[in-house]
Order: C-alpha cells, then sequence, then structure tokens
C-alpha cells in the first residue's frame, strides 16, 4: 500500500504531547473519582502515567510496542467489577474529549478500549 495513501492514525493526529495531556486529564478524572480512587492508593503515579501513555500512543498507532505488564497481569486480582471498567472508560471519554478528539475517533478508542474488559473485570490473581 502507498503510505501517502494509508490512513492517518489517531497519534499522527494527536501527537505524543496531546497523549500525555490526555493521560493527565484522565488520571486527574479518575482520582477525583471517591470509588476508583482506592485502587490507585499504593500506586506509583509518575510510573503508571508513563504505561499508560506508551499504551495509549500504541492503541493509537503510534507504536506498536509497549513495555508494560500486559493489561491482564496488571488488572489480576484487583476486583475490578464491569462498573468499575464503565467509569474508567467514561473519565477516558472525557478526556479524549477535552483534548479536542471528533466523536468517531473517540468512539474507536473506546471500541479497542472495550475489548479489553474481559482482561481486565474480575480477572483472578
Amino acid at each position: 500500500m502507498n503510505p501517502a495513501k494509508e490512513p492517518m492514525s489517531l497519534f499522527r493526529k494527536l501527537g505524543f504531547a496531546a497523549v500525555n495531556k490526555v493521560v493527565e486529564h484522565f488520571y486527574s478524572r479518575v482520582l477525583d473519582d471517591d470509588e476508583l480512587r482506592p485502587f490507585f492508593a499504593h500506586t506509583d503515579m509518575q510510573e503508571l502515567s508513563r504505561h499508560q501513555a506508551a499504551f495509549l500512543a500504541m492503541v493509537l498507532g503510534g507504536t506498536d510496542h509497549y513495555g508494560g505488564r500486559s493489561i491482564r497481569s496488571a488488572h489480576a486480582g484487583r476486583g475490578i467489577g464491569n462498573h468499575h471498567f464503565d467509569k474508567v472508560a467514561g473519565h477516558l471519554q472525557a478526556a479524549l474529549e477535552n483534548a479536542g478528539l471528533a466523536a468517531p475517533d473517540v468512539a474507536q478508542v473506546l471500541t479497542m478500549v472495550g475489548s479489553l474488559r474481559k482482561d481486565v473485570v474480575g480477572t483472578p490473581a
């Protein structure tokens, strides 16, 4: 396929600086959520934010090498339910919209993230 004809990835539309801002806004919202905050009580948020930015860049088509743990192992045994997953997805949606992503692009990201539900929700340790 001719690279000039390939569709622009969401990562190329945003750039890494915007991805970092999305992650910052996302975690600000998550940590302000009384129900979600306890999941992060003993978490190095700077390290988590770096991993999340790399993961989001990969999801958006910016890179194909994410160096963090698997989604399943990172969430295993944490007691995450479907309602927690939905709340986190809502905060991600708000962060993406805040960054100026168009509705179809936000929907695309949420669909990709939604496909991870089985690896995040109720995964035993």
